[in-house]
């Protein structure tokens, strides 16, 4: 069987995702929480698969892919994200990466999941996968939303689902001076005044639904 990195925060669910991949016979290898260490134990080209959570070293996690792919174009990277919003907008912006695995995925998914990435096939999750048909049938739909650039909408996606301007400027490799520069294009376009009413247009057109407890709003599936 194809050998397998985990990298995931140590912790019971690292663990637990180890025991239960090797008791389906394959080879697992825990990689360290170090950007050199993991990107080493790649270059030596032993594990094919590599699932990779998206905080795993704090952030900057698209750096930190197109580091991995130089050292290992073979590698097949399959991203564990926290929330269903991630992966979609990894999905949207095309991230360079072989599929997704959703923190409440079971075991029968992630075999599943590193069967497909073996055989040299995206895996893509069917909640990730309607939700990015709907975003694109909506924002094709909406009179303004369809006429912004890809920028403009890669950061309207970013910021309607509450990604911080930080995070956005590391995620797509530019300032945050230029990201503001793009919010404040987003407000004039859109005739709104914050990002909570860029949200509002999400959710008004069905991009993205509010949770009942009021937490920031989560990508409809």
């Amino acid at each position: 069987m194809t050998d397998v990195i985990v990298a995931l925060p140590q912790g019971i669910r690292a663990s637990g995702l180890i025991a239960e991949l090797q008791a389906l016979k394959w080879k697992v290898h825990a990689a360290s929480p170090n950007r050199n260490a993991l990107i080493q134990l790649v270059r030596q080209r032993t594990a094919r698969i590599l699932i990779l959570d998206e905080h795993y070293l704090g952030g900057e996690t698209k750096s930190l892919i197109r580091a991995l792919r130089e050292c290992n174009s073979h590698i097949k990277i399959l991203l564990w994200c926290e929330k269903l919003r991630s992966a979609m907008q990894y999905q949207l912006n095309k991230a360079d990466v072989d599929g997704y695995f959703l923190h409440e995925a079971e075991i029968d998914e992630i075999h599943k999941g590193c069967r497909i990435a073996k055989l040299g096939h995206q895996y893509i999750p069917p909640d990730v996968n309607r939700a990015v048909r709907r975003f694109r049938k909506h924002g094709a739909e909406h009179p303004v939303i369809s006429r912004l650039s890809k920028r403009e909408n890669q950061i309207f996606q970013m910021i309607s689902t509450g990604v911080s301007v930080a995070r956005i400027a590391a995620d797509l490799f530019i300032s945050r001076k230029t990201v503001n520069t793009f919010r404040y294009r987003l407000h004039k376009k859109l005739n709104v005044r914050c990002d909570v009413q860029l949200a509002h247009i999400a959710i008004k057109y069905g991009l993205i639904e509010a949770e009942v407890d009021g937490s920031d709003g989560d990508f409809l599936a």
